[in-house]
């Protein structure tokens, strides 16, 4: 209010005209550093509201597809991030376009391993001390091509080259490889100092004298050069048989054990077919020191008798570069949660196992670096050809448990699904376990959904498929993996017809699909070995369902009469119509009334026989349950 003036009111048209908008929109560039970034659109001190959005936005959908929540970025990658900026005070607007939000790799942050110093013993040892890297994995290789996380051994005397590089994770770079020299010196000698005192006594009438004297020899052992036994394949001759070939050393002496407990210096025998694991060891003389021992063998081989019933499973262990041979690995044959056979591989990583006809799991463990790796794979028996296996990394492993009373179940692909975890989450430690059990009707959880969707007269063999999974200490139960599994499932066929299999899963009863697809909820049968092959992702209750056939043999009895007899097995339809089931023609007096009928599935049937004499027909009916 100014007193100068006088104001005053009067009817007009007043016009606030839009000032003009001015903003400034920058991307964000720079390197990985664990932080959230975004783009920046400055819209100073005006009211204009700024809509953000990961595809482009426009007047029709920044509403539904933007939102005022600028998106922050922290992984490595380029992310591209459409504005869109509204207001009605300002001009010109709408204003919308992009920036990129660029974050690059970091370099990752390690120690590189180091040389040990080594002296050859006879056995294979690590050749560095094991680096570490922060932002991705330590890695190594003796030739500079095939790299894994495992610390290369070396055995013999001399010098090796172990390459080494870090392989990024996700916000990482690799490193350029590096190498280092790492020498086994030859074995020192070993000297032993024998000291022996000798005494001579003289006695006279008056006095004793006593004189002695000490002579010490020094003995220089050597560490033996070896060649290691080797295993055989054999028929079965009903007659004792070496199972090995002699291993050949030069000094010392070998000594054998098929149980890991008693050894021997004779060569193993045995006339029965089956699997041999034959242990050994270098007894020293007195000129060598010994390789091994009782407690700790310097190695095994094995050696299978076959015969008609069993056939040879063989092939080599790898590390994960699928060239290093893995020694000493424990392999077992499953067939459900039976051992089938079992040895340990040899320095040079083969094995043998003797095993009958079948579908099999075969499980690695092998202990290096205090790490437990396992594998578990499927094996049918026979073979076609070798059957090689190359070991995960210690962090990734499966497993297989089937209870008590379930048949002896088969699984392949849970090597692969601990892969996929792992990739997928990034976890550094992960196991995969599947658990399979059979059911009861009653106790089979959704059973009742299954036995709905199924023939009321079919009979239903419930069991449990369970996945569980654990990734750096944090367990979980799969209802659905990231691979599609393979289980294959011991079947008998005999008098079982129109075979289907049923899943409960996520609220869902479903009768699964025949088909060799290998798909998700698909399985196919192989009737002449007995198994049904199942594929699935998905895991709860399964059942088998099939109609049990039964033979179904009676007499039928009209009167005198001994010529023809239709004799037909009705059944009730849905809607309460008679349908044959099967109709046997019989002249009476040859089969004296006696029919057969095979292949009858169970339930309440209508038997009528008819027949005509002089021209007049004759029916009888009577119920049976066929059960």
């Amino acid at each position: 209010k100014n007193p100068n003036y006088t104001a005053e009111l009067t009817n007009g048209k007043y016009t606030i005209t839009k000032t003009d908008l001015t903003i400034s929109a920058t991307g964000y560039s720079g390197i990985y550093d664990g932080k959230p970034h975004g783009i920046t659109v400055e819209v100073g001190d005006s009211d204009a509201v700024v809509y953000y959005g990961t595809s482009e936005l426009t007047s029709s959908n920044y509403n539904s597809k933007g939102s005022t929540t600028n998106p922050k970025y922290t992984n490595a990658g380029d992310y591209t991030v459409y504005f869109y900026v509204e207001s009605g005070n300002y001009e010109p607007t709408p204003i919308s376009g992009s920036k990129v939000v660029s974050i690059a790799k970091a370099d990752p942050e390690f120690t590189a391993p180091t040389a040990k110093k080594l002296t050859y013993n006879g056995y294979a040892q690590e050749l560095v001390n094991a680096g570490s890297a922060v932002g991705g994995t330590m890695q190594y290789s003796l030739d500079g091509t095939a790299y894994s996380t495992g610390i290369p051994k070396g055995t013999n005397a001399g010098n090796y080259t172990v390459y080494y590089k870090v392989v990024g994770d996700a916000n990482h770079n690799d490193t350029a490889p590096g190498q280092i020299i790492v020498s086994i010196s030859e074995a020192p000698s070993t000297t032993t100092t024998t000291t022996t005192t000798t005494t001579s006594t003289t006695t006279s009438d008056t006095s004793t004298d006593t004189a002695s004297s000490t002579d010490t020899q020094s003995v220089t052992k050597k560490t033996p050069k070896y060649t290691a036994p080797i295993g055989f394949e054999l028929d079965h001759t009903g007659k004792a048989q070496v199972l090995i070939k002699a291993g050949m050393t030069d000094g010392g002496i070998f000594m054998y054990s098929t149980d890991g407990k008693k050894y021997s210096t004779s060569l193993p025998k045995s006339a029965d077919a089956g699997t041999y694991t034959i242990y050994y060891y270098i007894k020293g003389d007195e000129d060598h020191i010994g390789l091994g021992s009782e407690s700790a063998p310097l190695g095994a081989v094995s050696t299978v008798i076959t015969d008609e019933k069993l056939y040879v499973v063989k092939g080599y262990i790898y590390q994960l570069d699928g060239k290093t041979a893995v020694s000493g690995a424990k392999l077992r044959l499953m067939s459900g949660g039976k051992e089938a056979a079992s040895t340990v591989t040899g320095q040079d990583g083969y094995y043998r196992l003797a095993a009958k006809a079948g579908v099999y799991n075969l499980i690695v463990e092998w202990k290096y670096d205090g790490v437990i790796h396992t594998s578990t794979g499927i094996v049918t028996v026979p073979t076609d050809g070798e059957i090689n296996v190359t070991m995960p990394e210690g962090n990734v492993n499966s497993t297989i448990t089937v209870s008590k009373g379930t048949p002896d179940v088969a699984v392949g692909g849970l090597d692969d699904e601990a892969e996929a975890i792992c990739k997928k989450s990034g976890a550094k430690d992960v196991s995969v376990s599947m658990f399979v059990e059979i059911k009861t009707e009653s106790d089979a959880s959704n059973a009742d959904k299954i036995r709905a969707i199924a023939d009321p007269d079919m009979d239903l063999e419930f069991f449990d498929i369970r996945v569980e999974s654990m990734a750096d200490s944090v367990k979980k139960t799969m209802s659905k993996t990231n691979t599609v599994l393979e289980v294959v499932i011991p079947y008998s066929f005999k008098g079982r017809e129109e075979v289907t299999l049923y899943r409960y899963h996520n609220g869902k009863a479903e009768t699964l699909t025949e088909s060799k697809s290998k798909k998700d909820g698909t399985y196919y049968f192989d009737k002449t070995n007995g198994y049904i092959y199942l594929f699935t992702d998905r895991f709860s209750t399964y059942a088998i369902g099939y109609f049990q056939c039964y033979s179904v043999t009676g007499i039928v009895k009209c009167g005198s009469f001994k010529g023809d007899a239709t004799v037909t097995l009705l059944k009730k339809g849905e809607n309460g119509e008679e349908l044959q089931s099967a109709q046997s023609i019989l002249d009476l007096k040859e089969s004296k009334g006696v029919y057969t009928f095979e292949h009858i599935h169970k339930g309440k049937y209508i038997l009528m026989t008819e027949w005509t004499d002089g021209g007049k027909t004759s029916v009888l009916r009577e119920e049976i349950n066929v059960k």
